[in-house]
């Protein structure tokens, strides 16, 4: 069986076989772990929506990969309300925000040590080109930012 590129405990990469891989990975959530399902399906592809006007995510888009490729100015994702389960991911292309703007009371999480969750209805925002942010409702309300590469804030 050929090796696959998994992430450790610890957010590293780590070579490991598909044999080794478990049906759940544990995502840090502040101050509690909570187990959720990892799929591993051969030939899955992944959606890739280019937005350069504010777009509504639909839960059916569940996984997509938002960027904001060829946008002249922000560019606002508004998530569905947070559902256990759901999923989205978006990256920066173009030197203008992309922000991901929660429904109602739900809130973004930043997970990182000694910062609070966002407060209820607060987005998430880059103007960083190459930023990128993957989100994971993990409890019903709540976004936890499961991964992030360069800068994202939370509005104020």
């Amino acid at each position: 069986m050929s090796n696959i590129i998994a992430a450790n405990a610890n957010g590293q990469p780590e070579a490991t076989s598909l044999s080794q891989v478990g049906a759940f990975k544990s995502l840090d959530t502040t101050d509690k772990h909570q187990q959720v399902p990892v799929s591993l399906v051969q030939g899955t592809s992944l959606t890739v929506a280019a937005k350069t006007a504010n777009y509504t995510a639909l839960e059916s888009e569940s996984g997509a990969l938002f960027t904001n490729a060829g946008a002249a100015g922000t560019v606002v994702i508004s998530l569905p309300a947070a559902a256990v389960g759901l999923h989205y991911r978006g990256l920066v292309r173009a030197s203008q925000a992309l922000r991901f703007d929660p429904n109602g009371t739900d809130v973004i999480a930043h997970m990182t040590a000694g910062s609070a969750d966002g407060g209820a209805g607060k987005f998430t925002g880059s103007s960083t080109m190459g930023a990128a942010l993957h989100l994971v409702c993990t409890a019903a309300g709540r976004w936890d930012i499961a991964s992030v590469k360069g800068t994202w804030t939370l509005e104020a």
